[in-house]
């Protein structure tokens, strides 16, 4: 639990619902889809969207924080793909698309 402390829920001790939700993980699909803990080898492993951002046709927020699994050093590209994908002049696109980094925070 060492590593959910540290990157996915900064509480001590977890709320009762985060661990509800640790207790009745269900591994049967948590398995197909990602595959042992540290080893992705599931259904997800080459999953990859990032050529269709430029498609979504609505705002978009990118967040990550500085506790986050997912860092800036990650977001960042996928920020910058939301953009440079977009067909709008950059000034609607500033309009539609915002990423912003939330400090003290992870998700």
């Amino acid at each position: 639990m060492a590593y959910y402390s540290r990157w996915v829920v900064r509480r001590d001790p977890f709320p009762e619902h985060v661990m509800s939700s640790f207790m009745n993980v269900r591994e049967d699909v948590y398995g197909a889809m990602q595959g042992p803990e540290w080893n992705v080898t599931g259904h997800l492993k080459d999953w990859n969207v990032t050529d269709r951002l430029g498609e979504l046709d609505l705002p978009v927020l990118v967040t990550s924080g500085r506790h986050d699994e997912m860092t800036s050093t990650l977001v960042q590209p996928l920020d910058q793909h939301v953009q440079s994908r977009c067909a709008r002049p950059p000034r609607q696109v500033a309009q539609r698309e915002l990423w912003t980094a939330w400090l003290d925070c992870l998700h």
